[in-house]
């Protein structure tokens, strides 16, 4: 009976799954927090004009999308450009001249002709401390930069060599103010004589018709902006077509840059008013060295020459 071999119970037993449910009821929570369902939307797309799943007859149809000109003028030291779209204009070269009133005399020199090769770019001063700014000739005292009242840029050619100016400015025909014994103004003065094109008249006679092309200093374009206060009229007229009747009424005098560049701006918005979406706007590009009193000048000419919406923009230079 000692070796009788007993025989193992070998009925099958329930499983235990308490401590699997108890993993599951853990797991399934992270793996739901976790998981990505994809998402579904819908997008409204309407597609362009002229374009897309849209018939050749209704592309024909569909009108042509308003043109921009992207009207740009650049300003550098010794030149004014104006570039568009699909192009550039030949440059205003000029000469910088400032005009200074001495704090100690109140007396007005004019016409002292600047260097901008002289700026120091890092300082923003003229030679060393300043030390190449004129000097005031009734005190032997050397101006300073808050005694300068205007920048004047008076037009020039360039000479066959390209790198300098020709001794003499280019010249025009301005308007004389003139008045009556009553001081009635009867001829309105510092308008710019153009022709139908924008360029300089060279001579004059009587009978000849030209347009008078208002400046910023002259009396009709300071009439018009009076008359055009409390208006809803946006435009001021700044050139008009006129017949030469006295010549006495015009002296020929050195060109400003300034009006040459309103002329071409005048110009080009006339030809392009009805063609262009952006005809009031205007980028003016320039350095960071220039002096902002130039820059203030441009936008003075295009306000003038009705072109209200303004960008200011600068020279990208190497390691922008």
């Amino acid at each position: 009976m000692a070796n009788k071999i007993r025989k193992k119970n070998t009925e099958p037993q329930d499983l235990d799954l308490t401590l699997f449910m108890a993993l599951m009821v853990c797991l399934i929570p992270i793996l739901l927090s976790s998981a990505e369902f994809a998402k579904i939307a819908t997008v409204d797309i309407a597609l362009p004009k002229g374009r897309g799943s849209q018939t050749q007859t209704a592309q024909t149809d569909a009108p042509p999308e308003e043109e921009k000109l992207l009207l740009t003028v650049m300003l550098s030291d010794s030149a004014l450009t104006i570039g568009a779209k699909t192009g550039f204009l030949p440059s205003i070269m000029y000469r910088e001249f400032h005009d200074y009133r001495s704090r100690r005399t109140g007396n007005l020199h004019e016409a002292l002709e600047y260097d901008p090769k002289l700026l120091n770019r890092r300082t923003m001063e003229y030679g060393e401390g300043n030390s190449r700014l004129p000097i005031d000739p009734e005190t032997q005292i050397r101006f300073i930069p808050q005694e300068r009242e205007e920048i004047k840029l008076v037009a020039y050619d360039m000479k066959p060599d390209g790198v300098n100016f020709n001794d003499e400015p280019l010249m025009g025909y301005y308007s004389i103010t003139r008045k009556d014994a009553s001081g009635r103004v009867t001829h309105d003065g510092g308008d710019l004589l153009v022709k139908q094109d924008g360029q300089l008249v060279d001579s004059i006679k009587v009978g000849d018709e030209v347009y008078a092309l208002a400046t910023q200093f002259s009396s009709t374009v300071l009439a018009v902006r009076e008359a055009a206060e409390g208006s809803d009229t946006t435009e001021v007229h700044t050139r008009r077509k006129i017949v030469i009747e006295n010549i006495a009424d015009y002296e020929r005098k050195p060109v400003s840059a300034y009006d040459l560049l309103k002329s071409l701006l005048v110009q080009i918005r006339e030809r392009f008013r009805d063609i262009v979406e952006d005809k009031n706007d205007l980028i003016i590009v320039s350095d960071d060295h220039i002096i902002y009193d130039k820059i203030i000048q441009v936008m003075d000419v295009a306000r003038s020459s009705n072109l209200t919406n303004i960008s200011i923009a600068r020279f990208r230079e190497q390691g922008d």
